[in-house]
């Protein structure tokens, strides 16, 4: 019985569209090859494609050209600031507040944005292929979405368009994210090594926050598949198999995800990651990730009454006079 359920979620899943993210990261792998450069590989690709071409987010597909000119935006001022010999623990957190607000003001759940900014900052990118590279990626994740709801013999449907500007009150879960993530780069950068603030564990942090639905079984899911993906990283940059190889590690990270009830696209840039930090062992790699998202995790659940009850009341009357925008699931 247990089998028969995994297996139509599995058939769910997987349709014609769920190659294209594949295709994304080989192509991004064995071109980084073939130019011997990282800057060619934009980790967070395989979750904006998975996403937008596989689970279908309303929320990112709502609003195409946002999909490709907000990370590129991002992007920009991600290898402006390393260019400009602007220290990790001040432009890490300072571009990381700016992004988070300007997608709310801009009503956008388009997270992935923040990996594009902030990732340059953390890992020293500050050559501008890799700007270059993220303008391609999201262009042609956009792209390909498009084509997709062309071919379709039923039109898609899509949420009204957002509003250009929201005056919104930050919700609990933005100031719940700021209050921990902030703080945590100073911490994680003094103690531990480099991917503990890697950008796409905070991408899943942020989402996750921002669910009204906060269980601790939910986090405990998402430590383990964030543990596997460090772990399949890892394997793939020393089995020497090259694009394959990630591939197929990618392809067992989400049939991994399926059987966890837990597809997080995050973890998918997660497992791209050692591909941009060879310089960091495989045991400190993995033991960042598990120890960051452990204690991310942990102090989401644990600051959640407080932030939900507390911060919120603050920002009571403001919201009467400015009513949330309703926004489709």
């Amino acid at each position: 019985m247990v089998g028969e359920h995994l297996l139509e979620r599995w058939r769910r899943l997987w349709r014609p569209r769920t190659i294209f993210p594949f295709l994304i990261i080989g192509a991004m792998i064995a071109l980084s090859q073939v130019v011997n450069s990282s800057v060619a590989i934009f980790p967070e690709a395989a979750a904006l494609s998975l996403g937008t071409l596989v689970l279908q987010k309303e929320s990112w597909k709502s609003s195409r050209p946002r999909l490709v000119i907000l990370p590129t935006i991002a992007a920009g001022l991600g290898v402006s600031i390393v260019a400009l010999g602007v220290p990790t623990l001040v432009g890490a957190p300072i571009l990381l507040i700016i992004i988070v607000l300007a997608l709310h003001f801009l009503d956008s759940e388009l997270f992935p944005t923040i990996s594009a900014g902030v990732l340059p900052v953390v890992f020293r990118i500050s050559d501008p292929w890799f700007l270059l590279t993220v303008f391609l990626v999201v262009g042609s994740i956009a792209t390909i979405s498009v084509l997709m709801d062309t071919a379709a013999i039923k039109k898609p449907h899509l949420p009204e368009a957002h509003r250009l500007f929201s005056l919104r009150p930050p919700p609990a879960g933005l100031i719940r994210f700021l209050i921990i993530a902030v703080p945590w780069i100073f911490l994680a950068r003094a103690s531990l090594p480099l991917p503990a603030v890697a950008p796409p564990l905070l991408v899943s942090i942020y989402e996750w926050y921002s669910r009204p639905n906060r269980r601790p079984s939910i986090a405990a899911k998402r430590w383990i598949v964030m543990v596997v993906a460090s772990s399949l990283g890892e394997i793939t940059t020393h089995i020497g198999l090259g694009a394959f190889g990630v591939v197929l590690a990618e392809l067992v990270l989400l049939a991994f995800m399926v059987v966890l009830s837990s597809i997080d696209p995050p973890a998918m840039a997660v497992l791209l990651l050692p591909w941009i930090a060879e310089a960091i062992s495989p045991t400190s790699f993995i033991l960042a990730i598990a120890v960051a998202s452990l204690v991310l995790y942990g102090l989401g659940l644990e600051f959640s009454f407080w932030t939900d009850t507390a911060l919120v009341g603050m920002f009571r009357r403001t919201s009467r006079r400015h009513p949330p925008v309703e926004q489709a699931e």
